[in-house]
């Protein structure tokens, strides 16, 4: 739930639905680069969609199609000069609307924390002037619903993806990318071993139990700090999973964590250079360079304002 931890029984179920996709996108991300181009982004577009209706009922597909669509239609009608503030509008107005009017499940509510991202960076990439981000809404929707990280990240932008869909077929991975591969799933599966053995020893639930407040302090202290290392593995291990089907796809920058410097890090400055990669590249590139504001620290805390509002900080949070 929203601001407190989920019920332990959705959750298995929720991470069962992850687990699976994530597993399949190994499969599918060796398959898709054997695809002819011309082809290649319509195929991933229409996966993206049909696992989004399948994950989370057509209800909640609908919200995405939406967003989508309203971008389409700036892009389309609206000076080029104001793509960017639209297509961001947009985006970032349409997760709003979605938390203020309802309460989407884990899925859905992944779905549409990732479209944001990539609706909300098309229209400064128009805008600029360097890419052809204005070829359609059907163009719009291949990129919007491709497949490679919809459930979980990472963001790439336009170009990225264009040059993944465009790559010539039947092309073998490098000696680099093959390795690149077979290490991201070895920590995949290292930290996926870490995650479920915490969450066996030291479960959430018993924060909840009747006697827990009456516990030492520091037991409490040192169990809780064992007890988030479910937390920060389990994103390590689905986005390894992500990050060596990205290699499979040929997208140009499909890392998104590092686990062992986020776990080696001695200054925040290293963890943020570490987890969650891709968001900071959004953050950098399409808000904290853009911000009409008078000073380096101005511009940093609106990033981190749109980074709070993105990650779902709300009064009463």
């Amino acid at each position: 739930a929203r601001g407190g931890w989920a019920p332990v029984g959705r959750t298995m179920k929720e991470d069962a639905v992850f687990a699976l996709i994530f597993v399949a996108s190994l499969g599918i991300g060796y398959l898709l680069p054997s695809v002819d181009a011309a082809s290649r982004s319509g195929a991933a577009g229409a996966l993206g969609a049909t696992l989004v209706a399948l994950a989370c009922g057509l209800r909640w597909a609908l919200y995405p199609l939406l967003t989508s669509m309203i971008t389409a239609a700036a892009l389309a009608f609206a000076p080029r000069r104001l793509h960017g503030p639209l297509c961001f509008a947009a985006a970032f107005g349409s997760l709003a609307v979605l938390r203020l009017c309802d309460s989407p499940p884990g899925a859905a509510n992944a779905v549409q924390l990732v479209l944001t991202l990539r609706l909300a960076s098309v229209g400064f990439d128009s805008a600029d002037g360097g890419l052809p981000c204005n070829q359609g809404p059907l163009r719009l929707l291949q990129y919007a619903f491709c497949y490679h990280g919809l459930f979980s990240g990472p963001f790439y932008p336009w170009a990225e993806w264009a040059a993944a869909m465009g790559a010539p077929a039947g092309v073998p991975l490098q000696p680099a990318e093959r390795r690149q591969v077979w290490c991201a799933v070895r920590d995949a599966a290292i930290t996926l071993c870490v995650w479920r053995g915490v969450a066996w020893l030291t479960p959430y639930a018993r924060l909840s139990e009747p006697g827990w407040a009456a516990q030492p302090r520091l037991w409490r202290l040192c169990y809780f700090y064992l007890s988030s290392f479910q937390f920060r593995f389990r994103f390590y291990a689905c986005w390894s999973l992500v990050e060596a089907a990205g290699v499979l796809c040929r997208f140009p920058h499909p890392s998104n964590v590092s686990p062992w410097e986020c776990e080696t890090a001695t200054s925040p400055s290293l963890i943020i250079a570490s987890w969650n990669v891709s968001v900071h590249r959004f953050l950098r590139a399409y808000v904290h360079t853009r911000l009409q504001l008078p000073s380096r620290p101005a511009r940093r805390l609106g990033a981190f304002a749109v980074s709070a509002f993105w990650h779902g900080m709300h009064a009463g949070y």
